[in-house]
């Protein structure tokens, strides 16, 4: 449910309108996304800055990047199979298939920009899952994971900031873990704790130097994680090869999620 304060101008509903069925649009050479909200950016910054251990920085406030912002269009995409999970080693860098589907990350970019808007793709440092939960696409779960009703924990993220203005998403707030703890219970290492990552045993915490070496063989994972009983077998069996020059990331804990295992193929 779309809301703003007052009776929202023709024009904005118009442009929320049009810019939504352009985002799920499809084309043979684009993604479409599969969720899309729209949030003001008083509603996201608003929320204290938030510690990301995976990239040893904290958040930043939407108007950091981009000073005349007004809203930010958050965009989802169903990782429907393994091939989002693949990271692919390429020299002497890696390439991850699944973070997002930047074709058409560009296509709402360019389409805003085509219409006379400043737009920016979002800052790394904008809190992506915040983001999500505000435009009403799901919660938090207790893997630390964004949980999208229908999809699950199986949704990549893209997102916008532009001077453009809409008919806002109201923020998603129901409970969707309950007392469930099967993800907890899954993970091989003991990384989780309700609603909280350690980072420094999380399979899926890798740098991408070290990526390119436990792709290609140079490093064993229990050099890297020393305190896990027979680490290497481990990770071998929740972050298996897929091919020669590929690995793919550990989901244990995706796949232990009531949530979306029918639109993933899990069960029938």
């Amino acid at each position: 449910m779309a809301s703003g304060k007052g009776k929202a101008s023709e024009e904005k509903v118009k442009l929320t309108r049009e810019l939504k069925e352009y985002v799920k649009s499809y084309t043979p050479w684009q993604t479409s996304a599969d969720l899309v909200g729209i949030i003001p950016v008083e509603r996201l910054d608003e929320i204290p800055s938030i510690r990301q251990d995976w990239m040893n920085t904290s958040t930043i406030k939407t108007t950091e990047q981009m000073e005349d912002a007004k809203s930010v269009i958050v965009l989802g995409y169903h990782a429907s199979d393994d091939i989002y999970e693949a990271i692919v080693r390429r020299g002497n860098g890696i390439e991850i298939f699944g973070y997002p589907p930047n074709d058409n990350v560009r296509k709402v970019l360019h389409y805003l920009k085509a219409k006379g808007f400043e737009a920016m793709i979002a800052d790394d440092r904008l809190p992506k899952k915040q983001m999500a939960r505000l435009a009403g696409f799901g919660n938090y779960g207790k893997n630390a994971l964004l949980i999208n009703p229908k999809y699950g924990p199986w949704v990549r993220l893209g997102a916008i900031v532009t001077d453009a203005e809409f008919v806002y998403d109201e923020p998603f707030e129901r409970d969707l873990c309950g007392e469930c703890e099967k993800c907890l219970k899954a993970c091989p290492t003991g990384a989780l704790t309700p609603f909280r990552v350690d980072y420094t045993r999380c399979l899926v915490n890798p740098t991408s130097e070290e990526w390119v070496r436990l792709i290609s063989g140079e490093l064993k994972y229990s050099d890297k994680v020393g305190d896990v009983k027979d680490i290497d077998k481990v990770f071998d069996i929740h972050s298996p090869r897929f091919t020669d020059n590929s690995r793919l990331m550990c989901t244990t804990c995706q796949r232990a999620c009531p949530y979306g295992r029918k639109e993933r193929g899990l069960e029938k």
